[in-house]
């Protein structure tokens, strides 16, 4: 029984659900007009604060098909940055779910060559220590 409450918190914690992933042209047409960039070695993250009923972090990632030609690669790349976002975006995700303001981030990999596992956390990390210094920290 503690071990069922226990995982369902955690799983709870670290998740990524498909209805906090951002889809919508509309809002990534709108994201990439109005957004502000912060940058990491290999990973640039458009973002920008959207008043909204509920709050919450909608994310969408991207690896461009001029360096990476194979759709498989690009996955990849992908699958990398979701698992490493999943993991790290408990401060911001907590900051902005009681509010009625939404934070809309979009990676985008720049990097020419597959990252491991261990540069995508570090790479995504980056980005949302700077996410949060400016959201959570600054109380925006």
């Amino acid at each position: 029984m503690f071990y069922h409450q226990q995982s369902k918190i955690l799983s709870d914690r670290f998740t990524l659900p498909g209805s906090k992933r951002l889809k919508s042209r509309k809002s990534i047409a709108l994201l990439f007009a109005k957004a502000q960039g912060v940058s990491s070695d290999h990973i640039r993250a458009l973002h920008y604060v959207e008043p909204c009923v509920d709050g919450g972090v909608f994310t969408g990632f991207s690896a461009p098909a001029k360096l990476f030609r194979l759709a498989v690669q690009r996955n990849r790349v992908k699958r990398l940055m979701r698992e490493a976002w999943r993991l790290q975006q408990g401060a911001l995700r907590d900051h902005f779910e009681g509010q009625t303001d939404r934070l809309i981030v979009f990676l985008i990999y720049r990097g020419r060559e597959i990252p491991d596992q261990a540069t995508a956390m570090k790479q995504v990390g980056i980005i949302i220590q700077k996410l949060q210094q400016r959201y959570v920290r600054q109380g925006s």
